[in-house]
């Protein structure tokens, strides 16, 4: 219900795989697979040989585990990809989750509606994901434990603009597009026009958090900020902002919620990119950032901000392969996968869905490849190769590292993309040897 999700922030919980007990119910040949996958920087591995090819290849198996991660093609699998909530109109008799009827137990998500789901964070224990509805002006959360994906009215008032704090329909957003949340889970930070919205999760009155603004002396300065993330300390957030063409740091360390905001990345730099979405490397050395304009995934050192690395020709496509023959079409979100081993990236595409899909690039060698979608848009559900895309705006990774999940803007949906798989032998191994321990 309602009261659980949002009244208790998840405790810290670490990566699948490297160390969680709890990573798909504490399946040890999973955490042991993916917790290897990084010890060769993903080449040729002694037991298990090539890991990957330029190519619509698994981009990670291991054969003796039975875990295939980021293959385009999941051929055994017809739910690689599934559309978990928005789904409703045009489809049957939809309910409007944020009337106040409905807060209390939710909706089903198959029986919802949305109005350009624009972006989107997790909470800890993965249970929930907040998204922002950038038209209806409201931010709603998915239960993707519930096996009805059920959606829950978080705050907003739908349909009425403006900056006013406090809790549910007293809120007002002014142009809400992506989320972050705080490595504590305590509260979430959203782009909101020209401000930086605080939903607090650790203040909630009948189950509504309590919504601020944060003291940003020169949040003037902002033109049209796009995605935000926070670093794993939670002292600071970064912000591509695509109307100034920069980066933003903020300093979330004041007292009061007073923060400072500082250019990290100049417009000099990313002049005419048009930047939208942002991503930090696991050592936080490096900052990854969209050039949604000239279609490329580019790279700059914090410490040497002037300097510019791209992947991708620059042309609009959807090749994949090495960084210099790689296409994108306008990338637009991204979040990292495995301990940042590689880049997953939303890729809009064409205002008709042509193109839109997702996308991974492996970060030790910027190969770029396909997970799933492709040429032509649509809504089909099914394998990596089979499903299509109306133009994505945002991706989140799971904290297991199992699922990614996308928001449509055109179809208004919401869909599940498996990144890894275990199959059925290696299932039925694991079942089969627990059964054994159980009984000696």
């Amino acid at each position: 219900m309602m009261a659980a999700l949002l009244l208790s922030p998840a405790a810290s919980t670490e990566r699948a795989g490297v160390g969680s007990p709890e990573a798909w119910g504490g399946n040890a040949s999973y955490d042991a697979a993916v917790a290897e996958m990084t010890d060769d920087g993903y080449g040729a591995h002694p037991s298990y040989g090539p890991r990957f090819g330029p190519e619509r290849t698994l981009l990670y198996t291991s054969v003796s585990s039975g875990i295939e991660c980021l293959d385009w093609a999941y051929s055994g699998d017809e739910d690689a990809v599934t559309t978990i909530a928005g789904s409703c109109s045009g489809h049957g008799a939809c309910d409007n989750f944020w009337e106040e009827a409905y807060w209390a137990n939710g909706v089903d998500g198959a029986r919802t509606t949305f109005s350009n789901p624009s972006g989107g964070a997790m909470s800890l224990d993965g249970n929930s994901l907040y998204v922002a509805d950038r038209d209806r002006l409201i931010v709603f959360l998915i239960d993707v434990s519930d096996a009805a994906h059920k959606v829950y009215y978080v705050a907003g008032r739908v349909n009425n603009q403006g900056g006013d704090d406090g809790r549910g329909t007293v809120v007002k957003f002014a142009d809400p597009i992506d989320l972050a949340m705080h490595p504590t889970g305590d509260y979430l930070l959203l782009t909101d026009k020209d401000n930086i919205r605080r939903i607090n999760l650790g203040d909630t009155l009948n189950n509504l958090p309590l919504v601020s603004t944060l003291d940003i002396p020169s949040s003037g300065d902002f033109g049209e900020p796009f995605q935000i993330i926070i670093n794993s300390a939670g002292t600071h957030a970064y912000i591509a902002d695509t109307n100034k063409e920069k980066v933003f740091k903020i300093d979330l360390g004041g007292s009061d919620y007073t923060s400072t905001l500082t250019v990290v990345v100049s417009d000099t730099v990313l002049k005419d990119m048009e930047p939208t979405g942002i991503a930090l490397s696991s050592d936080e050395s490096l900052l990854y950032v969209t050039n949604y304009k000239g279609h490329q995934i580019c790279k700059v050192a914090l410490t040497d901000p002037v300097s510019i690395a791209c992947v991708g020709q620059g042309g609009a496509g959807s090749d994949d392969g090495v960084a210099a023959s790689a296409k994108f079409y306008s990338p637009i979100m991204l979040d990292l996968w495995n301990g940042g081993s590689h880049l997953i990236v939303a890729q809009e595409g064409k205002s008709d869905g042509k193109h839109s899909s997702l996308r991974a690039v492996r970060l030790s060698d910027d190969v770029t490849m396909t997970i799933a979608g492709g040429s032509t848009g649509g809504e089909l559900d099914g394998s990596g190769s089979v499903a299509t895309f109306d133009v994505v705006t945002a991706v989140v990774v799971s904290p297991d590292q199992r699922y990614a999940y996308t928001m449509e803007t055109t179809l208004n949906q919401v869909r599940k993309i498996l990144l890894c798989a275990i199959s059925s032998s290696s299932s039925s191994s694991s079942s089969s040897s627990s059964s054994s321990s159980s009984s000696s």
